[in-house]
């Protein structure tokens, strides 16, 4: 038979167009996995999970496993060539370091064992969360590919933001906010940091600051007297950032838990009569959708401090967080999302 006739090879234009649609639509849906980092938390396919295990690998996987019902246990950071002001190129996007027990810069066998990281798989790495590990831990000079983070230095206001316990570093790392508790053997010696007061269950400013744009953003984060735990920085008529009441109250208590795809907070206020913004450790997109899971009033979500997600509460409850994965829906809003990170990091004029 004709392959042009053949009904197999005709297939009408309109359906055609229908499946393009939908092929493209499912492939920007699975963009979604890397909304909360969560695909830190997931087995990765394809890697050998017979990694050696040591003292350190044994301690994060103790402390950093983060499991279903379980609480936010805080993420894992790697520096690599921490101190050293040599730039980096795209060839050492790679696995970089491997010591005696099998610990990466990439920490792949962390996340073969759920360990929490700071970086998600790298192919689902968002332009946001690249962009801003590259400013906040990045060197200025490096030069790495779109979708490999590689961290070069601490910043202890970010690192607390995000949520970062733990700090893996190539060398020696000192100041206020980090204690060393471990040491790797092999070669390199990798130390084991513990961070102080990191962002594990949601902070809850109470003062706002307004940046037009990423650069604002960041000359207030490195402020000496900014404190992630008191104050927060919107964007000026950024997503939602009308939906941020002026007067903010305390939380008495927080908690963030994985559920099932998602994550569940639970904000009890200090005063019934102020609301909250409480502060997540998790990226903000606009295809992330909140409800309340106790019958409270609806909530809202708004980026704070560049990326992280802000969550407004205006009663005590349980509240869930979950990513759109409707292929129908989900290119709207990461359009959204592309066209809000465009404004954010737009270069000054």
């Amino acid at each position: 038979m004709d392959a042009k006739r053949s009904p197999v090879f005709s297939m009408p234009r309109v359906v055609k167009g229908r499946f393009l649609f939908l092929l493209a639509n499912a492939l920007a849906a699975s963009l979604l996995l890397g909304l909360f980092s969560l695909s830190s938390q997931q087995v990765i396919e394809g890697y050998p999970n017979d990694y050696p295990n040591g003292t350190v690998t044994s301690l994060l996987v103790e402390r950093a496993q983060w499991t279903q019902g379980s609480d936010f246990p805080g993420r894992v950071m790697a520096l690599y060539r921490a101190g050293s002001i040599e730039a980096l190129s795209p060839a050492d996007a790679g696995r970089t370091w491997q010591n005696s027990e099998g610990l990466t810069a990439d920490l792949l066998s962390l996340k073969v064992n759920r360990v929490t990281t700071f970086a998600p798989y790298g192919q689902l790495t968002s332009l946001g969360l690249y962009r801003e590990a590259h400013d906040l831990f990045g060197n200025p000079e490096d030069v790495t590919t779109r979708n490999s983070i590689i961290n070069r230095r601490f910043d202890l206001t970010a690192a607390r933001l995000f949520g970062i316990k733990f700090v893996l570093a190539d060398s020696s790392l000192s100041g206020p906010g980090l204690r060393q508790i471990a040491t790797t053997d092999g070669a390199p010696i990798v130390r084991l940091y513990e961070v102080d007061d990191p962002n594990t269950s949601g902070f809850a400013p109470t003062d706002l600051q307004f940046a037009t744009d990423w650069a604002g953003v960041r000359e207030t984060l490195a402020r000496p007297d900014f404190d992630p735990r008191a104050s927060a920085v919107l964007l000026e008529n950024g997503p939602n950032a009308d939906q941020v009441p002026g007067l903010l109250g305390r939380l008495q208590s927080s908690a963030i838990r994985l559920a099932g795809s998602g994550i569940e907070i639970d904000a009890q206020l200090a005063n019934p009569q102020a609301p909250a913004l409480v502060v997540l450790p998790f990226e903000f997109s606009h295809c992330m959708t909140v409800w309340s899971v106790s019958g409270q009033l609806p909530a809202e979500l708004v980026p704070v401090n560049g990326i992280l997600t802000g969550l407004v509460v205006s009663e005590s409850g349980r509240y869930e967080i979950q990513a759109l994965t409707s292929p129908l829906r989900t290119p709207l809003c990461r359009l959204k999302d592309i066209q809000w990170w465009k404004r954010l990091f737009a270069a000054p004029s």
